[in-house]
């Protein structure tokens, strides 16, 4: 990773299908999320990490989530569909004004302590809220 890509906080993924490159932004500010929206999609995809803290977002247009996680910077040895709800929760958000607001995830699973999530993963409220969807699904 360059030097401007860690002052940046961005990573350049390539999607599994097209194999083209597209960016990847590690726990970024509004403006940056708002900045790789597309004309026609006001939509992003998110990693949470929670082992470290890290939120990884991108354009939902450019790739799944898988082809994200797959990077050696973000997967550090474990697989996605391995990973518990503890370590990772992963998602989609809209932008709505001057917040972006998750609204669905296939990857939380039935039978889990969903206020338990919440607590673990508030931190990412400070980037997208996700507690208006995570409480709808209790």
């Amino acid at each position: 990773m360059s030097r401007l890509q860690k002052y940046l906080n961005e990573l350049w993924v390539k999607n599994t299908y097209s194999r083209k490159k597209f960016e990847v932004l590690k726990n970024p500010s509004l403006k940056s999320m708002k900045s790789i929206l597309s004309s026609t999609i006001d939509v992003v995809r998110f990693i949470a990490d929670n082992t470290n803290k890290k939120l990884y977002v991108w354009n939902s247009n450019e790739a799944i989530h898988n082809d994200v996680w797959n990077n050696p910077q973000i997967k550090k040895g474990r697989d996605f569909d391995s990973a518990s709800c503890d370590e990772i929760l992963y998602g989609i958000a809209a932008s709505k004004g001057n917040k972006f607001i998750m609204y669905d995830s296939n990857g939380i699973k039935t039978g889990i302590d969903i206020p338990t999530i919440i607590k673990k993963f508030k931190w990412v409220n400070k980037h997208i809220k996700i507690d208006k969807y995570l409480n709808s699904i209790w």
